[in-house]
């Protein structure tokens, strides 16, 4: 086979696997490991019984996101790239701790309106849109309920939640007051950790699971997803104001694998490879 011949079969195989490989957003997923950095802002939602603003057992903690960046790709407006957003919802199993050092474990809200829409055990949703909306920061007076709105209102990407015992979620935190006084704005004064499975994917691409530390447990498990960040107080640049009294960032680190599609039209291309190679040294 010629060399020319050759070339245009593995271009035209790769062609087809890009194509097999593309899917309805513009987002720059690469194949491996990844990282998913995000800013968020989160409130409380005081259980049954629970007065304050202290966060305990039953509390639930419900926010928004939008993730900045892939592997340090910007993909917020401009980039060309569609927004990444979501919402998250957890519910506090545990509290312990103190002053100083107060640790929480999270599971999913049972039995709430975002577990009956998402799945059961369900805790973060994401969702892909060509236009950019989100914003934890606003001047035209939008409510929690809007600023949700703009973050869901695109395609259901994934749902994140608890499928086994190696799922987590936890904080820490030097107090327990999510509208502690007296920490300077934009500080961060604890951190989170959690480890979740994919419940849906509706992104056409296939991940592996990545090593992820769960310091409630000092154990190292399996997960989709690992996220790990740092609670902050919120910043409202001058003429801003913001109903969110949390804010947050984080790394989310995932493990993409080829398709089998991809795969078989790559391993095609090699084999293709190989037969032009061995005729080509007969005929030599």
């Amino acid at each position: 086979m010629k060399r020319r011949t050759l070339a245009k079969m593995l271009s035209g195989a790769a062609l087809i696997a890009s194509a097999s490989a593309a899917n309805a957003y513009n987002l720059p997923f690469p194949g491996g490991t990844f990282l998913l950095s995000d800013n968020s802002g989160e409130y409380l939602i005081k259980g049954a019984g629970n007065t304050g603003t202290t966060l305990e057992v039953g509390d639930v903690l419900r926010g928004i996101f939008v993730i900045d960046d892939v592997s340090g790709t910007p993909i917020l407006g401009g980039s060309g790239f569609d927004e990444l957003s979501g919402i998250f919802e957890t519910k506090v199993l545990s509290v312990g701790g103190g002053p100083g050092n107060y640790t929480w474990t999270f599971g999913p809200n049972t039995g709430s309106a975002f577990t009956t829409t998402y799945g059961a055990n369900a805790l973060v949703a994401y969702f892909t849109d060509p236009i950019h909306e989100y914003t934890r920061e606003t001047n035209s007076g939008q409510s929690v309920t809007d600023l949700e709105a703009l973050v869901t209102n695109g395609s259901l990407l994934w749902v994140a939640g608890f499928a086994d015992a190696d799922n987590f979620w936890r904080a820490r935190a030097d107090t327990n007051d999510t509208q502690a006084p007296g920490i300077p704005a934009n500080t961060a004064f604890g951190q989170y950790q959690w480890g979740l499975d994919l419940l849906t994917n509706n992104s056409g691409l296939l991940f592996t699971q990545v090593s992820c530390f769960n310091a409630t447990t000092s154990t190292v498990v399996l997960v989709d997803q690992c996220g790990n960040g740092q609670i902050l107080t919120p910043n409202p640049q001058t003429g801003y104001t913001t109903p969110l009294p949390v804010w947050d960032d984080q790394n989310i680190a995932m493990n993409r694998v080829p398709e089998p599609a991809t795969l078989t039209l790559l391993s095609l291309g090699l084999l293709g490879l190989g037969a032009a190679t061995r005729k080509s040294r007969k005929a030599a």
